[in-house]
Order: C-alpha cells, then structure tokens, then sequence
C-alpha cells in the first residue's frame, strides 16, 4: 500500500518539491515553525446552546472550516488527559482509480513532530544515565566534515549549533529522489552529499535546521547500537501506547490502516498526486529523524498528552525540554524539539511540520488538552485553503464548551471599539477612558505600530493580514483584533 504505482516525468521537479511548504521563518522550509501569521482568522459561527454537546459543536466548527477549504483532506483530533477523545476526517485519501474518502483511520506523515520524539527519547536516555545533554558531539560521533564537534546535544536540539539544513539550505536532493529511485536513505550518506558548511559559529544565533536531529540520531546509535527508531519506538511509542504511529519506512505499519494519499503542485499550477509520482518509502526516509513518522492525529494528540502532561518525562527533563533556545522576536519560543507559541495568550506546547503532509499539534496545559490538526496536501494560501484556521475554530469552540471561557467578543472587560474593521488604512479607535495604552503587533508578537491614540490612526504602513490590538486601558488589558484589507 505504500509503493509508487507509476512513474511521471518532467513535472518541474524543483518546483513541486520546494513548493510543499512556504515559511514564515526560513525560505523553503520543509519542516515548519509557526504558520499563524499567514491566515486571517474569523470567530467559529458554531451553535453554542445547551441542548448541543460538545462533540457536536466540534463537529460542526470542523465540517464548517473544511467546507469553506478547498483541500483535498484533513483530519483533527482532541484529547483531554482524562482520556476523553474526539476526532473527525473529510475529504479525500486518493483519486484513482476512484475516489476514497478520508478516515480517522488513515495514516499521515507527522513531519517535523517527530523532532519531539527523538528529543524525548533523547531525554529518557539521560534519565538511565546513557549521556548528559550537555555532552558534546564529538565524545559520540567521528569528524564529520561541515559540522563542529564540541556542539553539545542541547544545542542540536535546541537549534543553536549553526549547521546548514541539508534540506532547505541545499535542493540537491530533489533531482536525487528521482535518480536513486527505491533507495533508503541512511543518516550518513544524507549529511555528506547535502550538508554545507556552517551558516553562524555554535551558539552564536538560533537556526531551525534539520541536520541537528539527523546528528542526533547517529548519536543515540552510537550510544545504544541500536537503529534510532528502535529505541524511539522502545522508549515513547510503546510506553505511550501508540499503535498507530510508526517510524517509516524504517518500520513497517502492523495493521492494516492505510497511507492517505498526498498531493504537491506542479509548475504549471496544478496539483498531482505525489503518490503516483514518487518513491514514498525513499521520500520518507530523506526525511529520517527529522521528520519521517506517520501516525494518526488521534495518536498525535496522544503523544501530545502523555510527553506534556507527565506520563514521559521526569519533570526536571521536561523542563529543560521547555528551556527557550531562541530569540526574543521571531514569535516563538524553541525549546527540545518543542515550541510554544506567542499567537495564544496561554501557555501551550508542540511542534508543527511539513513534508507534503501539513501538521499542528500543541498541548494546552490551562485546559488539559492537545489538539491535532492535519492536512493531505501543502496548499496554505486563500480563504479557508488551510488547516490553522480549522486548528483556530477548534481551539475556540473546546475554550468555549469546556474551559470555562466566554466568547471572543466578551473577554475584554472594558469598552473599546475599533472601525472600520477591515480597514482599508484608516482605524479609529473609539474607547471612553482616562489612561489608555495601546499598540499594534502582528500574530509573531512584534511591535508594528507603537503608540496607538483614540480617533484616527495610519495604517498604511501596514501590509494586509490580520493584527492585533493589545494593551492597557484603565487598567485593563485589551486585546482586540484588526484586519487590513485593501
């Protein structure tokens, strides 16, 4: 079920492969950070009264967000630490010969989560004392040319060791995927014929780079002798239960739930099914340990429970698991192979990725939660054509049914009104208050306008998306939205 059916020529390889996953934080980023700064967001028109449970309204804000997408399939899924689960599928898992519908069952690549799976694994092997995270490289590893070895383990994870992404830094391995068609990538030959040199000194910057956790694999086998997917499906997968998640194509699936079928664009604008295109085992396996799992969003949002709520990781792992390695101002803060995300106004944890699949998972600790959305083809760009707005009405309709939180419009205290809304370039702040302290940042948490009075105010230097109003009116913290639409 996983094994290319036909083979398709000249379909302007580069393009279809580097057109999977736009970033806002790196060019060509196959494995993603944040992506809610790319989508205007609108309050889920969902019916709230007593008389709908919450799965029902769960229901309806998903069928809502993929009825206004043109995707070929998502999938979500919410589990509580109680175990409570609720999950939902629409659209399609294939074309040809026919069309089949997308389950809850079927399997998708997770991408870039998997980088919480080596990261946690690394961590329960510093628990058994098989290694310190400050440990540097080169007490594991050989000279490995483009790399420096006194990089230590946390800051491979962490993202602060300056190596190139082989990757996004290289697209060599594209014309590859075609040329050595079947092949099953190892670690080794990847780094050598992909890596470049470094692109800052260790410790120096912060760069999201998919050659740290490729390092970090080779380091875990160095350590154990064991394929670093056994000891990620020793340590995580079966502790936690996770049946439906698999380290592919380096393990096999032991059921017989399919791989939904994925979709990339073409040069020309059209989409193709890249299953018939591909190799999948070998597309796979470049990804590797960093970003080559397959799972179910049901299982995802359970790996989110059971690492963030306490079931994994002794706590003084998971918090230096939580230790931010990033900067201030890119609108994140990276920790282990997990992020937390400045967009919310409440701590929450995950990771999301792109290798054709596009996937969002984060851990909500306030509520309890984990919330999984994932999508069967790249496309992010036009009104609903997106998982984080399905990802976005999900969250607020759980808030709102079971968190004890009121709707949008009601959670600033105090008066203040802003029109019009979309603005065209003008925004007028109408507020009745003595002492009011207000600005414009955009959903990454950056200052755009510093001093926002009452009455009139430019917003022409604004490019158009979604802002948000925040600050201090009498006292009372505001946070109110804006979209600039011209």
């Amino acid at each position: 079920m996983f094994t290319k059916t036909t083979q398709l020529a000249c379909l302007g390889l580069t393009a279809l492969f580097l057109s999977l996953s736009p970033s806002v934080l790196a060019q060509s980023e196959d494995f993603s950070l944040s992506r809610f700064s790319e989508y205007e967001h609108k309050i889920p028109t969902v019916d709230l009264s007593k008389s709908a449970g919450t799965e029902d309204v769960l229901d309806q804000a998903f069928d809502d967000a993929f009825a206004g997408s043109t995707v070929k399939g998502m999938t979500a899924a919410l589990v509580t630490s109680e175990g409570t689960v609720w999950e939902r599928a629409a659209g399609l898992s294939e074309e040809f010969p026919a069309d089949a519908t997308l389950t809850i069952d079927h399997l998708h690549g997770i991408a870039s989560n998997t980088k919480s799976y080596v990261a946690a694994t690394v961590l329960l092997m510093a628990e058994d004392g098989l290694l310190n995270i400050d440990d540097s490289m080169d007490m594991y590893l050989e000279p490995i040319e483009n790399t420096d070895g006194s990089v230590t383990i946390a800051q491979l994870l962490g993202m602060r060791s300056g190596f190139s992404d082989y990757l996004n830094d290289n697209a060599d391995w594209v014309p590859y995927l075609f040329d050595e068609e079947g092949t099953i990538w190892e670690i080794e030959d990847l780094l050598s014929l992909f890596m470049l040199e470094p692109n800052f000194d260790v410790d120096q910057d912060w760069g999201y780079s998919n050659s740290n956790y490729l390092l970090a694999a080779l380091i875990m086998e160095s350590i154990t002798g064991n394929p670093w997917h056994e000891e990620v499906r020793n340590r995580v997968l079966d502790p936690l239960g996770l049946t439906e998640t698999f380290v592919y194509p380096f393990e096999e699936p032991t059921n017989e739930q399919p791989l939904s079928h994925v979709w990339g664009g073409n040069e020309d604008g059209e989409f193709v099914d890249l299953t018939e295109v591909i190799d999948v085992p070998s597309f796979f396996s470049i990804a590797t340990s960093a970003g080559c799992i397959i799972s179910t969003a049901e299982d995802l949002a359970k790996f989110r429970v059971g690492l963030h709520g306490g079931q994994l990781l002794e706590a003084e792992s998971y918090e230096d698991m939580k230790q931010a390695y990033s900067p201030a101002g890119i609108g994140i803060d990276y920790g282990l192979g997990i992020y937390s995300d400045n967009y919310f106004a409440e701590e929450n944890w995950g990771h999301d990725g792109s290798w054709g699949y596009l996937s969002l998972s984060r851990y909500f600790p306030e509520c309890d939660y984990a919330l999984v959305v994932i999508q069967n083809e790249p496309r992010t760009q036009g009104v609903g054509n997106n998982y984080v707005n399905a990802f976005l009405d999900l969250k607020e309709t759980y808030d709102i049914c079971e968190c004890g939180l009121v709707s949008t419009d009601e959670i600033s205290p105090v008066a203040i009104n802003l029109y019009p809304n979309p603005s065209s370039g003008v925004l007028n702040v109408q507020v009745d208050a003595l002492e009011v302290e207000l600005r414009v940042i955009d959903l990454l948490g950056n200052t755009v306008i510093g001093n926002l009075k009452a009455g009139n105010n430019s917003l022409e230097m604004l490019s158009n998306g979604t802002y948000l109003v925040v600050g201090v009116v009498d006292g009372e913290v505001v946070r109110e939205k804006v979209v600039v639409e011209r």
